[in-house]
């Protein structure tokens, strides 16, 4: 079929018609937007205190723990380093679940200690802490890699403020409080499905050269 030109009908012009009904409706949607954005995630929030942690709090947890899992591993310095294959075994008896404990000896960093951290049932329970100190060139450098039971209770908030588990597959990277504000830390958190990791860096040049030695997609 073929349209019909301008200069073939010259006298039509398109006016606009809105219907009260339709104006009303389309206040009411921008109005719902705006509150939306205002409440949307302390809602989400609130809905995910019945049966899920956001990983903003998941992530603000191990923040703080950084610190004292390196302490702890330098009053523990006449220790010998724990294999990966041992490490593996300690994570699977505090977690009860199987998970890959990287080895990044070649990468310049030694697999210090495995420690559980107790937390509260909403922060996820028992966490596992797998501390690893940097040697040779990365001297003085540290990572941090924690773990948790992942029955999709971690949950991250789209572009609208819902809630959504974190799919296997998806990495998701961050910042952290460092020694300065000028050198923040970078984390990156992913799951596996049964197992959820976030591994901690104290600077962005060792998150993006490790991201796969530690086993993030």
């Amino acid at each position: 079929m073929e349209s019909e030109s301008a200069t073939e009908r010259p006298d039509r012009t398109f006016h606009p018609h809105q219907s009260p009904a339709a104006l009303v409706l389309a206040l009411v949607l921008v109005a719902c937007a705006v509150a939306f954005g205002i409440f949307g995630h302390s809602i989400a929030g609130r809905l995910s205190m019945g049966g899920g942690t956001p990983l903003a709090e998941f992530v603000s947890l191990i923040g703080g723990m950084r610190g004292n899992a390196m302490l702890n591993c330098l009053q523990k310095g006449d220790e010998p380093d724990v294999h990966p294959e041992e490490a593996r075994g300690i994570v699977q008896r505090s977690l009860r679940r199987s998970a890959s404990i990287p080895d990044l000896t070649e990468h310049g960093f030694a697999l210090r200690q495995v420690v559980d951290v107790p937390t509260t049932p909403a922060q996820g329970g028992t966490l596992a802490c797998v501390t690893y100190q940097g040697t040779g060139a990365s001297e003085g450098r540290w990572i941090h890699l924690f773990l948790a039971r992942d029955d999709g209770q971690y949950l991250r908030f789209d572009s609208l403020g819902r809630p959504r588990p974190l799919a296997p597959g998806l990495s998701i990277d961050g910042e952290l409080p460092g020694q300065t504000p000028s050198e923040p830390a970078v984390v990156i958190v992913w799951s596996d499905g049964p197992v959820l990791h976030a591994a901690c860096f104290d600077d962005a040049a060792d998150a993006d050269r490790l991201h796969e030695a530690v086993g993030a997609p």
